[in-house]
This record gives structure tokens, sequence and C-alpha cells, in this order.
């Protein structure tokens, strides 16, 4: 299996996409928005998830897209692909993440792995913890949030590995117990859309991410709200330059991705986004084109 992923936003050709098949065990503990759910006895049933993945799926398929999802494992969630792993040009990178109960999830992945060459797989050690959801990419740049999920080991050991081929980049995230103000990761405060344009939640940054104001100029930044962060707005999924996929509901998003002349795909996945996740979370791209 050929990879190939610089960015965010080339035009997307293999990506493999979670599953809610047999996915009952959710634990309170895997991060604030579950428990905020539990406690309200709104979690979501396994039906509404596969629908809602399942639809997903199907809009990438209409487009040409080679959509791999995970073998089903008993019990066990696997809809959030994108924190068991990650490609960086033509490396799949291993993560490992903070919750134990979740890292037998990669097992799901292992069909998928085996075809990928030896050489282009990196295995992080097991006492890295790692996420994919606090690795941004932007061509030549590397950005790694670190917060509860994603340490500083973990930036080390991506800096030791791709520089200098890639600039690799810290910013620091705010984590929290309050499911409105908790940065789980990295793409739920900042992603990058179209060619030059970015989504923001500026304040889930703990220090200034001056980079980024460097890269983007103001006009080219979509900011959120508080509450927009709580409903994953910078958690959409770009599946070309100009085209990408988004919930249904988050209509001023959309709006303002039209005026930078991006085109919007409308999804629905507000049960999904119930598990503390959304369009990036549930997806680990495998190959993109220019």
């Amino acid at each position: 299996m050929f990879l190939n992923v610089h960015n965010e936003t080339d035009t997307l050709k293999a990506v493999i996409v979670g599953t809610a098949l047999d996915g009952r065990k959710v634990s309170p503990g895997n991060n604030p928005k579950v428990r905020e759910h539990i406690e309200k006895g709104t979690m979501p049933t396994e039906e509404q998830l596969q629908e809602q993945l399942d639809e997903f799926c199907n809009v990438l398929q209409a487009r040409g897209v080679t959509v791999f999802r995970p073998q089903n494992l008993p019990e066990t969630g696997q809809i959030f692909t994108r924190d068991l792993g990650f490609v960086i040009g033509n490396t799949f990178v291993k993560g490992n993440l903070l919750r134990q109960n979740r890292r037998v999830e990669y097992e799901g992945l292992q069909y998928i792995v085996q075809q990928i060459p030896e050489s282009h797989i990196l295995i992080a050690p097991e006492e890295i913890i790692l996420e994919g959801g606090d690795i941004v990419l932007y061509n030549q740049y590397v950005f790694v949030g670190i917060g509860d999920r994603t340490q500083e080991k973990g930036y080390q050991f991506l800096k030791e590995h791709f520089e200098p081929q890639k600039q690799v980049i810290p910013l620091y995230i705010r984590a929290t117990d309050d499911p409105r103000t908790n940065v789980l990761h990295l793409d739920c405060a900042f992603q990058p859309v179209g060619k030059d344009c970015a989504i923001i939640y500026e304040e889930g940054f703990v220090k200034r991410p001056d980079i980024l104001y460097q890269l983007f100029p103001s006009e080219k930044l979509i900011r959120v709200s508080s509450d927009e962060m709580y409903e994953m707005f910078p958690n959409i999924f770009s599946i070309s330059p100009s085209t990408v996929v988004i919930e249904r509901n988050f209509r001023r998003l959309r709006d303002e991705l039209h005026k930078r002349n991006i085109n919007t795909l409308e999804v629905s996945f507000d049960q999904v986004s119930k598990l503390g996740g959304l369009l990036r979370c549930s997806t680990l791209p495998l190959k993109r084109t220019p």
C-alpha cells in the first residue's frame, strides 16, 4: 500500500473510517463529554452511530475515495480511528493512547497496516503517549498538540524522526474537566481548510500559537466560539482543497467556508459528537494527492 499525506486538504484517495458495530463499552472516564452524556442519559445507540458513520462513508465513496473499515472487535468502541495512528508523508506512525482501555482498538487496523511495507511503519515506544488527533499537517509543518492526550515526549519522538524533512512544532492546548472548555485534541481547536485558510478556537491554547498567526493572516482564519468548539466546528474533514464534509447543523461554518470558495457536503454526525469526536476524529487518511 502506497501512503502519501502531507496536509489536511489534498485530494483524498484512501482513508480508514471508524465503525460502531458492537461497540457497547464506553467508559465515562474516556473524556468529559462522554461523562456528560452518560449522566444525562443521552448517550447514542449503536444503530444511530453506525447509521451516521455509514452515511459519511457513502459520501466519500461516491467521490471515488477508497474506504477501509476496522475489523470488528467484540464489545469495543472503534469509531475514532484517528487516535490510533496517522500518516506523515509516506510513513505510518502507530501512536499510544492515554486510555489503556482503548489501546486494544489498534488490533482492528492490523489487516490494513499489514499491507504497508515495514520500512514505512514507525512505532512509538510504549511509554510515549501520542494520539493522532493531536497531529495536524500543513505541508512542511507538523503541528503537535501537547495537552492531556499527547505529551512532550510524543512531540520529541516525532521531532527526532521527521526533522529536518519537516518542521515539527509544539502547540500547547487547554485540557479541562469541563466538556464546554476541554480541548481533547489539537484538531478540536485548529484545522487548516482550503489552500491557505484555517479554523481556530483561540481560547483553546495555553500559549499563544504565534506560528499559526504567521501562516494564516487574520482574513484567512475562521474563528469559532466556545459553544461552537463544544459542537466541534474545527473537527470537519476535507476531501479536497475545494470540498469539505461538515455536520449539517454547522450553518455559520458552512457560510464562512462558502465565502472562501470552499464547497460543503453535509452529513448528520451529531450522535457521534456526543462521544467527544467528529468527522476528523473518525478518519485516518492513508493517501492524498495534490
